[in-house]
């Protein structure tokens, strides 16, 4: 027979264990709901204790207060949860979710156990339900084995409440109190413990999942603007011409270079040229495709990969990027500061040859003309049409940069 008292020591010192193991471990970064859940389980250690506590505590504390700790547990995970997904519960709810529990257990402490339990098991039951629903909404920031291990432990959790009721509703072998010696209430307590660990193992992991994506994503992209570094490009951009290679697709490229902006830097100090820098890459996203790319080639020079777009149509991109950005108000402070861009275009035609290094530098080249021609324009120029003088020549600018 499994002992209900010992059951409960093991989750109590098990809720303890892993709150102080998570605020020791993670303490300074509670962030993204790890500070609520390391609170939720140290409240379900509380209210286990005063559990543990039946015979010896008053009703008020040893029933009312460890069930209405209990709810707070629920909306405390789901305050976690939602945190993790950049979202906040009102501390309203948690206010009046505690309110309603404990009025609830007021009316009811006087009642029969096998009542109480009937009642208890439906209110966590369906606790843990909204925690296993709530799970299946973050498709998109946990990956699908996480969110089965996370959303698996609060659906075993509700089943085994909705059990707990309905053993209790018909009344087959419902212990007279809960800490009586029984087999089904041994099993509800070890099924609750075994949901504690999954939970909670399932909630470091989303966690885990996140940190290395983070990590993946700063490796790849230039931690100022959000666009593609040059590493990322050199690793991408090679494939996608050969895909368009395979496709008989063009492939084009535009480059694009602040005019001016070491005027920004020198009049207005390097923060505002940083915030320009991300100003600009955001009007520039903003009239891209998905499957366009955009880089930070260096310094206020960027680089736009475009599979399957012909040169006219990079190059009519590339003069609503230009119009787009000296139209948009770059303010920073109490200034407000006018910028142009200047672009140059080239394109690898269908089945043309030619190499990344070719087509780039054949777009540097009309980014160079447009430079030299006065700014604020775009100069398209096909690699077909550049002679062998030309494209060395190009070649040698842009590696000698």
């Amino acid at each position: 027979m499994l002992d209900s008292l010992t059951l409960l020591v093991v989750m109590i010192m098990t809720n303890l264990l892993l709150a102080v193991t998570l605020w020791i471990a993670l303490h300074g970064r509670q962030r993204d709901g790890l500070d609520k859940w390391t609170a939720s389980l140290a409240l379900q250690a509380l209210a286990l204790a005063l559990y543990a506590g039946r015979g010896n505590l008053s009703p008020i504390f040893s029933i009312v207060a460890a069930n209405t700790l209990l709810v707070w547990v629920i909306s405390l995970k789901a305050a976690a949860l939602l945190e993790f997904n950049q979202r906040r519960l009102p501390l309203r709810i948690h206010v009046l979710a505690g309110i309603a529990a404990a009025i609830v257990w007021l009316l009811i402490v006087d009642q029969s156990f096998r009542f109480r339990a009937i009642t208890g098991g439906l209110i966590f039951g369906f606790g843990s339900l909204l925690l296993a629903l709530l799970i299946d909404k973050y498709r998109s920031v946990m990956s699908m084995q996480t969110r089965l291990i996370m959303g698996g432990g609060f659906l075993a959790s509700a089943c085994i409440f909705f059990a707990r009721a309905a053993g209790a509703w018909i009344d087959t072998g419902t212990p007279a109190e809960l800490l009586h010696p029984n087999l089904f209430q041994g099993i509800v307590f070890l099924g609750s413990y075994m949901a504690v660990i999954v939970t909670s193992f399932g909630f470091l992991l989303m966690h885990t999942e996140r940190a290395e994506a983070l990590s993946i994503q700063l490796a790849a992209t230039d931690p100022l603007t959000g666009a593609l570094n040059r590493r990322t490009f050199s690793e991408i951009a090679e494939s996608e011409l050969e895909l368009c290679r395979r496709l008989n697709a063009p492939f084009s490229v535009m480059m694009l270079d602040l005019d001016r902006f070491k005027l920004v830097n020198d009049t207005y100090g390097h923060l505002a040229g940083d915030i320009v820098l991300q100003r600009f890459a955001a009007i520039v996203q903003g009239c891209l495709r998905k499957q366009d790319l955009l880089v930070r080639y260096g310094g206020e020079e960027f680089c736009v990969l475009l599979p399957n777009v012909s040169i006219e149509s990079a190059q009519a991109l590339a003069e609503r990027v230009r119009i787009a950005v000296s139209e948009s108000p770059f303010a920073v402070a109490r200034f407000s500061i006018p910028i142009t861009t200047s672009a140059g275009v080239s394109s690898l035609e269908n089945g043309s040859d030619g190499t990344l290094n070719t087509v780039l530098a054949r777009a540097d080249e009309a980014l160079y003309r447009a430079k030299d021609g006065g700014r604020n324009r775009v100069v398209a120029l096909p690699l077909a049409s550049a002679s062998t003088a030309e494209l060395l020549k190009a070649i040698e600018r842009r590696t000698g940069k």
